[in-house]
């Protein structure tokens, strides 16, 4: 699991997240069932590129108004408007990614790792307000990797990040993003945190032991940093686990089961307010059964889960989406894959609206040869999937420069999707963390 996922963080700067979208295409599903849709390609709304760093005001958009200002003013809480602001940030403190972002009030937080060799590969958190203008931002010592977060206590933020070969938890104030206390986790890489009203954290990650297995864990801890409990995972090749999330004090965790073969299944387990495992139960894929993986999860306020992740095409390579549904007990209530007309379609982060509706942000795109068939050309996708049977109901597409993903998602004030992630341009060849704001 150490090579696998060490693969994956030295693409960082590269690493592509997969479907490219068009409008309709639903895939129909019921109880128990599976199902695959074929999407085409295209997008929904208007797409606005802002390749600077400026910050970007919503009120207001470009038409023919016969006002001498050139501008109409538009409701930012108006539907239908599609791409209404986007920035990439160009600035020399600014290469690298976004890997999550949080709701904060009517503002939010944006967590990112620098990727500049020249630099200890920090991790940033950068506060906004909902036009996208900067209010605060902290720089932890790196090198931060995939460091990410979660609001606690609705005012304060509690990021994982790497320093030193150590893994960290840090908490902030998010109203000066001033550190408030930081405790080493030893070699802990940590991929996911949740947390509820219970007011305990629980963070998924990788425990690295030298010249042993490696062992993914949940470590829960308080407000003030303090261990509470740890559940383990077994040895790899075992579960990688990826995706958290926590309901009345529990704790609901996604990863990949991994064979002797090099197969994966998707396993979900749920442990109660003291970390022992309740139930755990296995997912296959659709056209190859072992070939199905997982790594986002939210669950609906019904209690059911929802889980998003991807279906690789067997020999040919490429992957499809695939979203699904089970109850709070782990029995599946459907399945459905989703094929953007891209050869990669990918998923990184995933959110239930109030109105019920499961919105994934990722990525679609194709491999390139050149690049060893690693990555190509990317667009950052957004979708919507009905709860009811993981129909499609919109996607959206936005390219900055050549390969950019969607890899944090958040809803506002007004419903909107404030969406964080990567983008990387060959001329430069560098990564660079861009913001954007859609309204659907």
């Amino acid at each position: 699991m150490f090579s696998l996922r060490l693969a994956s963080l030295t693409l960082l700067a590269l690493v592509a997240c997969g479907p490219s979208v068009g409008p309709g295409g639903a895939a129909d599903g019921s109880s128990g069932a599976v199902s695959q849709d074929s999407s085409g390609t295209g997008g929904s709304g208007a797409i606005a590129d802002d390749t600077t760093s400026s910050p970007v005001d919503p009120s207001t958009t470009t038409g023919e108004s016969t006002e001498s200002s050139g501008t109409t003013a538009v409701d930012p809480c108006e539907p239908g408007q599609g791409w209404v602001w986007s920035q990439r940030f160009d600035d020399e403190e600014s290469i690298g990614v976004f890997n999550d972002v949080l709701a904060l009030g009517s503002d939010f937080v944006a967590i990112g790792t620098g990727t500049d060799e020249s630099t200890d590969q920090p991790t940033w958190i950068r506060r906004y307000d909902s036009a996208g203008n900067e209010l605060w931002r902290t720089e932890l010592a790196g090198p931060g990797f995939l460091s990410r977060g979660v609001i606690v206590d609705g005012e304060d933020v509690v990021v994982c990040t790497w320093d030193n070969e150590q893994g960290q938890f840090v908490r902030l104030s998010g109203e000066d993003g001033a550190v408030l206390w930081s405790q080493e986790q030893g070699q802990f890489w940590c991929w996911g945190l949740a947390t509820d009203v219970s007011g305990v954290t629980t963070v998924v990650g990788t425990h690295f032991f030298d010249g042993q297995p490696n062992i993914d864990e949940v470590r829960a801890i308080d407000g003030a940093g303090s261990p509470l409990w740890t559940w383990e995972s077994t040895p790899n090749p075992g579960t990688e686990l990826d995706g958290v999330t926590m309901v009345d004090g529990e704790t609901v965790v996604v990863g990949d089961l991994h064979d002797e073969f090099g197969a994966d299944r998707v396993r979900l387990a749920r442990l109660d307010a003291q970390g022992q495992l309740l139930w755990s139960t296995t997912y296959e894929g659709v056209v190859f059964p072992s070939e199905l993986r997982a790594t986002e999860i939210a669950i609906e306020p019904g209690g059911d889960i929802v889980l998003a992740g991807r279906q690789r095409l067997g020999v040919t390579g490429g992957t499809d989406l695939v979203v699904w549904r089970s109850t709070s007990e782990g029995e599946l209530v459907w399945m459905t894959v989703h094929d953007f007309g891209h050869p990669d379609d990918r998923v990184r982060d995933l959110l239930i609206s109030p109105r019920g509706d499961i919105i994934v942000t990722g990525g679609v795109g194709d491999q390139n040869p050149a690049r060893g068939n690693i990555l190509g050309a990317f667009d950052v996708l957004l979708a919507s999937f009905a709860s009811a049977d993981g129909s499609l109901q919109w996607s959206d597409t936005l390219g900055l420069t050549e390969i950019d993903f969607g890899r944090g998602l958040v809803l506002d004030e007004c419903g909107g999707l404030i969406v964080g992630g990567s983008s990387f341009e060959e001329k430069e060849y560098a990564s660079r963390p861009w913001l954007g704001r859609y309204m659907p």
